[in-house]
C-alpha cells in the first residue's frame, strides 16, 4: 500500500481472513475463536503494530491504524479460552515513492559460497517501479542466477530499502523475492549490507540469508 501523503502513513488498513475448525467429531462455535493480528516490521526502528480484529462466524476483519513505511510480516494468532491454532503469516509492504531510490553492486558470501549482485530500483513519477535485482551465486555445480521479472514494492526506511517482487532462477519462474539493502556510508565494502530471501520453486539448497556485510562494492540509497 502507498502512504496517503508523502512523508506520511497509510490510511487505516483492513486485513481479512477466515478461521476454520479441524475436521474432528467435536464441532464448536467458531465465533468464539479469538484472533490477534500483529504487524512485525522487517526494518528495525519501527514498533510492532497491533490490529484489533473482529470475528463474525469465522470471518476475520482486522483494522490496522495508519501504518508507516516498512515491509511487515502480518502474524495471525488464534487463541482464547475456546480455541488454539496457527495462522498463515502474510506480508504487507508500505511504500512512499517520494523517498528516493536504491543503486549499487557488490559481492557477498552465502554459506561459504561467493556471490555477486546488482540493484537498481526507483519509483517513476507515475508511482510505478523501475529497475530490478540480479544475484549470481557461484556454486561448485554451476552458477545460480536470480533475476527479478516484476517488482511489487520498495519500502525505504532511513538508509535501508526492502524490495519485494517476482523472480526467476536460471530462467525458471515461480519464485517470490525479498531483498534488503542498507547503505551504511562510504566506502560501501565492509560496511553496507545485503540480504536475499527466495520462496517458492524447488531450488536446493535455497537462496535465503539475512543481511550480511558486503565484501566488495557499494550500495547507495538516494
Amino acid at each position: 500500500m502507498q502512504v496517503s501523503a508523502p512523508g506520511g502513513t497509510t490510511s487505516p488498513v483492513t486485513l481479512t481472513g477466515t478461521v476454520a475448525e479441524t475436521a474432528d467429531a467435536s464441532p464448536g462455535d467458531i465465533s468464539k475463536a479469538s484472533v490477534t493480528v500483529t504487524l512485525i516490521p522487517a526494518v528495525a526502528g519501527t514498533p510492532n503494530i497491533s490490529c484489533p480484529a473482529t470475528n463474525t462466524n469465522g470471518v476475520i476483519s482486522a483494522v490496522c491504524p495508519g501504518v508507516p513505511v516498512n515491509a511487515y510480516t502480518a502474524r495471525w494468532t488464534i487463541g482464547g479460552d475456546y480455541y488454539q491454532g496457527a495462522g498463515v503469516n502474510t506480508v504487507l509492504a508500505v511504500y512512499d515513492p517520494s523517498l528516493g531510490f536504491v543503486t549499487g553492486t557488490g559481492s557477498v558470501t552465502d554459506n561459504g559460497v561467493g556471490a555477486d549482485f546488482a540493484v537498481s530500483v526507483k519509483y517513476q513519477k507515475s508511482g510505478a517501479l523501475q529497475g530490478g535485482v540480479t544475484y549470481v551465486e557461484h556454486r561448485a555445480g554451476g552458477d545460480v542466477t536470480v533475476s527479478t521479472t516484476s517488482l511489487t514494492s520498495m519500502s525505504v526506511v532511513g538508509t535501508t530499502a526492502v524490495i519485494i517482487g517476482q523472480a526467476t532462477v536460471n530462467g525458471v519462474g515461480g519464485y517470490s523475492l525479498r531483498a534488503t539493502v542498507t547503505d551504511n556510508g562510504e566506502p560501501g565494502a565492509n560496511r553496507d549490507t545485503f540480504g536475499l530471501e527466495l520462496s517458492g520453486g524447488t531450488l536446493n539448497p535455497p537462496v535465503s540469508f539475512a543481511p550480511v556485510v558486503i565484501t566488495a562494492g557499494n550500495l547507495q540509497t538516494h
